[in-house]
């Protein structure tokens, strides 16, 4: 049996008035990519901030220590240590299940589900290099047709390297089809025409009525909406995964208003998808 009267106190004697504070050092919190514009960088999943240990007061004896004084510190520091040794564990787990599960088809959801849900960072975080820089604007139109979107992606938990290809169904507003609607585009021309010939507070107020109704359109539960069928484009960028914008996956985002724009005599049957009133399929 040790001879409990060597063993030195765990903290250096001093004045009751002056108790130390042992403080539990705490494991470092997951580093996120720095990102350098104008290539935004896609951040890793969830930061996941470190709880803190709530900090014990040990009182040291100032005569020779007895087992029954010593016992409450060796307890304490025990606990700590235990308290570390897990949160070690968890931290380390968590930022392993996060580098593996948020392969291609990760952030192919992550990105959808930010575009959606109108996350300007996340999405322009998830972009890979496109020529553009600075942050994505989800402001104006696509606001009202983001109500509308859903999406399916097709092959998940794909596993490729540097490069991949997913196929992805996506659901959004038919703008062909709301722009040959001759009855609300003839009212809406009018409502432009105000705004175009007004001046100060008049035109300022003809144009917000001519957004208003333009965007109540596109955001009413009976829009035309179509399926976009599109071939999303994943790069593997310092173990990330970052989408390419391509011109089929701006189109299917922007509900064909890049389409119809190229050209305005589509009639709304040109092009990939299928086209399907008040359709709604849900993600």
């Amino acid at each position: 049996m040790v001879d409990q009267r060597n063993i030195q106190p765990p903290f250096p004697a001093r004045p009751r008035s002056q108790t130390p504070q042992p403080r539990a050092p705490q494991p470092p919190a997951p580093q996120s990519p720095t990102p350098r514009p104008p290539v935004p960088q896609v951040p890793l999943p969830a930061q996941r901030t470190a709880p803190t240990t709530t900090s014990t007061t040990v009182s040291t004896p100032t005569s020779t220590p007895t087992r029954t004084k010593r016992r409450p510190a060796k307890r304490i520091i025990a606990a700590i240590v235990a308290v570390i040794v897990v949160l070690l564990a968890v931290d380390g787990w968590l930022l392993y299940r996060s580098r593996t599960v948020h392969g291609p088809s990760g952030a192919a959801i992550e990105f959808l589900d930010a575009y959606r849900n109108g996350d300007e960072t996340t999405v322009t975080n998830l972009l890979a290099a496109n020529g553009t820089g600075g942050k994505v604007s989800l402001g104006g139109m696509t606001a009202p047709m983001r109500t509308h979107l859903s999406y399916d992606l097709h092959g998940k938990g794909l596993t490729c390297s540097g490069t991949c290809t997913i196929k992805a169904t996506i659901t959004n507003v038919d703008f062909a089809r709301i722009a040959t609607d001759k009855a609300f585009m003839d009212k809406y021309a009018e409502a432009a025409a105000k705004a175009g010939s007004g001046q100060g507070a008049d035109a300022r107020k003809a144009e917000q009525q001519a957004t208003k109704l333009f965007n109540d359109k596109l955001s009413a539960t009976n829009a035309p909406t179509k399926r976009y069928e599109v071939d999303m484009q994943l790069v593997e960028h310092d173990g990330d995964w970052k989408v390419r914008m391509t011109a089929d996956l701006s189109n299917a985002l922007l509900g064909g208003f890049p389409e119809y724009a190229a050209n305005p005599a589509n009639d709304g049957t040109n092009g990939s998808g299928t086209n399907d009133a008040n359709e709604s399929d849900g993600q």
